[in-house]
């Protein structure tokens, strides 16, 4: 799409930290938001997600282009 993308995937990466490139997503939509440039796009794999809020400061692309997600607020009770 030619935007610059950041990748997140539940499961995390295979090895190593995970730094959002396809090869090491994130494992949580929160840090993927935190790390995404205004016009930049989020490509989510299937799977539950939990965050403790939905803040997008600009702009974004968010897609999950392989099948369904859920993204669940948890409270702040939740560990």
């Amino acid at each position: 799409s030619g935007r610059p993308t950041v990748y997140v995937d539940v499961l995390g990466p295979d090895r190593g930290e995970p730094t959002g490139r396809i090869e090491a997503p994130f494992r949580d939509l929160e840090k993927a938001l935190a790390k995404v440039p205004e016009n930049g796009e989020i490509n989510i794999v299937p799977g539950d997600y939990a965050i403790r809020s939905l803040k997008i400061r600009g702009p974004v692309r968010i897609r999950a282009p392989f099948g369904k997600i859920t993204v669940k607020v948890r409270s702040n009770e939740s560990p």
